[in-house]
């Protein structure tokens, strides 16, 4: 599978697994971007955790990114 399955398993079944795949491929860079910004790590995690709950949230649209990563580095 790649990253465009998963992200259609997200959107389509709420599949936590394939979830927990984009978060793993995303969470990293995401962190290291913010960190970059911000230099303070438990606020970084803290927007990466929230950044990631929101796209959970908004899960339904997913499909609609074409570029996940950007998508990520810019709620950032």
């Amino acid at each position: 599978m790649d990253e465009s399955d998963y992200m259609q398993r997200v959107a389509k079944f709420a599949d936590e697994g394939a979830f927990e795949w984009l978060y793993n491929r995303h969470a990293l860079p995401v962190f290291h971007f913010v960190y970059s910004i911000i230099r303070n790590k438990q606020s970084a995690e803290e927007i990466v955790n929230a950044i990631f709950v929101k796209l959970w949230e908004l899960r339904e649209g997913l499909m609609k990114i074409q570029h996940l990563r950007a998508y990520l580095l810019r709620a950032g």
